[in-house]
């Protein structure tokens, strides 16, 4: 049988792992074709992955005391929040900070009930999710999004609707403040025991979850690639985009893709946590 090596190439592949990241070897398959053995040749395009990095609960945080507000922050009625955590064992029972800001009023966090507690200002009242994330060794997904003209407002846990009741009015959120903070409020205190991944926060534009979820969370529960500055699930850039790549220095998710500028050098010493969500 007279036989034929025909290579068919797709598009230059683009690696997700960051720069200097290897992409496995293109895939070779066998096919028949009107009796002629061919070999097709694919690139292969590597899966996307990420690193989180651990919050000790005595120590760790980021926030902006010394750079100030974002810049070219504004405030606004719209906006969504999307982040991976994976709680410390023994830390049930222990609130702990995701998001704060200088006035308060941006108050995102985990409650001794386990819950999570959800305000921003008078735009959203502070309501309890009824969904529990407890230190089940697992990597657990939250998205967060409103719109205040719409009175609408959303919370996803690892992809599924959270029935909380919220209230609020249609009024802008202030988020011009002059500090922000991850992993504890301003101040330092109710510090996260906890590691974080994938930190997006997004403060113009709604991303409507209940159709586009999918957009920071794969079908497959694992994370997505948001883009090199965080633009792919709205198309616009946001304030804040914190992403490790795998094998990159836990002590530099301070460093800010998005377009809100770098959070000031850690508090404490983070470190790399033992698994990734996208393990």
């Amino acid at each position: 049988m007279p036989f034929r090596r025909i290579h068919r190439v797709g598009a230059k592949p683009t690696s997700l792992r960051g720069p200097g990241r290897s992409l496995p070897q293109p895939l070779l398959t066998d096919r028949f074709l009107s009796g002629i053995r061919t070999h097709e040749v694919f690139d292969a395009v590597a899966p996307f992955t990420c690193d989180g990095a651990l919050f000790d609960g005595s120590n760790d945080f980021l926030d902006r005391d010394i750079a100030g507000d974002y810049t070219s922050n504004a405030d606004s009625k719209v906006g969504c929040i999307s982040f991976w955590v994976l709680m410390t064992a023994g830390s049930d029972g222990a609130a702990g900070k995701f998001f704060g800001i200088t006035d308060g009023n941006l108050d995102i966090y985990r409650t001794a009930g386990n819950k999570l507690n959800i305000k921003l200002g008078t735009l959203w009242n502070a309501a309890d999710s009824t969904t529990t994330i407890t230190a089940d060794a697992a990597w657990h997904h939250v998205a967060i999004a409103w719109d205040g003209g719409a009175a609408t407002r959303q919370v996803y846990i690892d992809g599924s609707a959270d029935a909380t009741s919220f209230t609020g009015a249609d009024a802008n959120f202030n988020w011009t403040q002059a500090d922000h903070s991850i992993g504890a409020s301003v101040s330092g205190s109710q510090k996260l025991d906890a590691a974080l991944a994938e930190i997006y926060i997004n403060n113009e534009t709604f991303l409507d979850l209940s159709t586009s979820v999918t957009k920071l969370r794969g079908a497959d529960g694992k994370p997505v690639s948001l883009g090199g500055s965080g633009a792919a699930p709205t198309g616009a850039i946001p304030r804040v985009y914190l992403h490790l790549d795998d094998g990159q220095s836990a002590n530099e998710l301070n460093l800010n893709a998005g377009d809100g500028g770098n959070f000031d050098a850690v508090n404490g010493s983070l470190t790399t946590s033992a698994s990734s969500p996208s393990d």
